[in-house]
């Protein structure tokens, strides 16, 4: 963006200038929203990394604009999906005698 803003003054292309440093303008506003998503991908990595990689790189649902339906329903299956997966592996058997 910012190479673009410099070759609109070598080419002293007022309107070029103009439109490039609009969408700079509206670029920056964006930041707070980029901020928070990081701030909460980085919350979600903690408990969840795969599921804040899938968001974080836009795979599969997570790359439309909008959410997958209910993100709260997605959530509690799939802790259950993980307590269910950690409990498998767990023997069910007593200590040695």
């Amino acid at each position: 963006m910012i190479a673009q803003l410099v070759e609109t003054v070598k080419d002293e292309n007022s309107s070029g200038y103009r439109s490039a440093y609009e969408r700079l303008l509206e670029l920056k506003s964006r930041q707070a929203d980029l901020d928070l998503r990081r701030a909460l991908l980085a919350k979600l990595e903690t408990a969840a990394p795969a599921w804040a990689g899938a968001i974080r790189n836009r795979t599969g649902i997570h790359g439309r604009g909008e959410p997958p339906r209910d993100p709260a329903s997605a959530w509690t299956w799939r802790q259950l999906n993980d307590e269910l997966d950690r409990r498998a592996v767990v023997s069910t058997r007593g200590p040695p005698s």
